[in-house]
């Protein structure tokens, strides 16, 4: 078997990785509109596979291409997790690939997604980002989660 993630696999020493981020690039051949699916773990590339949309389908079929690989090397591999832009069809096309997988939203795209929301009152910005940052750099998970309850409930200071 040629496929990425046979080629990781034996390098690494690893059974499987139990942790994906996933995100797509997006391009143009022959004057259309292409996505590539990109799966990676472990600072490998592990699937890349082209898409011609960007909803759920398409990128379900993109994505599906690491599915089949990763079952054809262990029929029992089951992700614990994807990391992903938050893009919905992303996140559903994951799903649908993997209903028991943990959906994670990468921390450096909420950032830049606050950002433009708060393009029409930017004296906001400046300090959500603050707090947001303060909740990323806990050290621990309990540390983590009580930063987010102040965030969530208003009160949280830097």
């Amino acid at each position: 078997m040629s496929s990425l993630i046979s080629w990781h696999n034996r390098e690494s020493h690893e059974r499987h990785p139990p942790h994906l981020v996933a995100d797509e690039k997006h391009t143009k051949r022959k004057g259309q509109r292409e996505y590539l699916a990109v799966t990676a773990s472990c600072s490998c590339i592990l699937g890349a596979s082209l898409s011609t949309s960007a909803d759920t389908a398409g990128l379900k079929q993109a994505y599906g291409v690491f599915r089949t690989e990763a079952l054809e090397a262990d029929l029992e591999y089951h992700p614990d997790s994807v990391t992903t832009d938050g893009w919905k069809a992303t996140r559903s096309a994951w799903r649908g690939l993997f209903p028991a997988i943990t959906l994670i939203l990468c921390f450096l795209h909420e950032i830049l997604k606050l950002r433009t929301l708060c393009r029409s009152c930017k004296p906001l910005c400046h300090p959500l980002q603050e707090r947001l940052w303060h909740v990323y750099q806990a050290t621990t998970k309990r540390q983590f989660a009580q930063r987010l309850r102040r965030l969530l409930s208003g009160r949280l200071s830097v």
